[in-house]
């Protein structure tokens, strides 16, 4: 199985040959490549799937957004780097799923969707973001506060975005993407990426 952390390390063995890196900013370069090296992962295989079913661009759109509304909301998490990164595949059914709901509604109705999906999102945002991570508390208020804040604005922006769109379909990508991620950030949300996280640990991906 593809190690991203091997990955990581060896990529910041090179870093640390051409700088002069102490052991704290060795971790945190490591760290930091780990992350980047898992959402990279996470985006080819998401799209791979995305293209086999000829959506690999709305699935791209989709996990751009989600990304965006994660990095400010937060939200659950597989328990490991390479699991997270084969998770991302959902990405592809809701791909697909937004270019069925862009064929069979009306511009009308897909503006309808948006402003209804979206208002839920605020709601869920206000309840629930920023998600902590277990290893991460936010433990400053006013931190958290501005997290919801920026989150709440994030996902203005992509619904905002979602409407200029001259495709249906990718409209409702941009807002499927959104909405995926202010879900895991609820209790239910949490609760399913964390079977999904099991059930991957189960068949081997570790």
């Amino acid at each position: 199985m593809f190690d991203t952390s091997q990955l990581a390390m060896r990529a910041a063995d090179a870093i640390k040959g051409q700088c002069d890196l102490n052991h704290d900013q060795y971790e945190i370069v490591t760290y930091s490549l780990e992350l980047v090296f898992i959402g990279l992962l996470g985006f080819v295989l998401a799209v791979a799937v995305g293209l086999f079913f000829g959506v690999g661009l709305l699935t791209f759109l989709c996990m751009l957004s989600g990304a965006l509304v994660r990095t400010f909301a937060g939200g659950g998490h597989c328990s490991a780097g390479i699991r997270c990164a084969v998770a991302s595949i959902i990405f592809a059914p809701l791909a697909l799923f937004s270019h069925f709901l862009g064929g069979v509604l009306n511009s009308f109705q897909a503006t309808l969707l948006v402003f209804i999906v979206t208002m839920v999102l605020l709601v869920a945002v206000h309840l629930w973001a920023p998600a902590e991570a277990p290893n991460k508390p936010i433990k400053n208020s006013l931190h958290r506060s501005r997290l919801r804040l920026i989150a709440f604005v994030v996902v203005l922006l992509i619904a905002s975005v979602s409407l200029m769109a001259k495709n249906d379909s990718i409209t409702i990508a941009l807002l499927f993407g959104a909405a995926f991620q202010v879900f895991a950030i609820t209790p239910l949300g949490v609760k399913m990426i964390s079977l999904i996280d099991r059930f991957l640990l189960q068949i081997g991906i570790r």
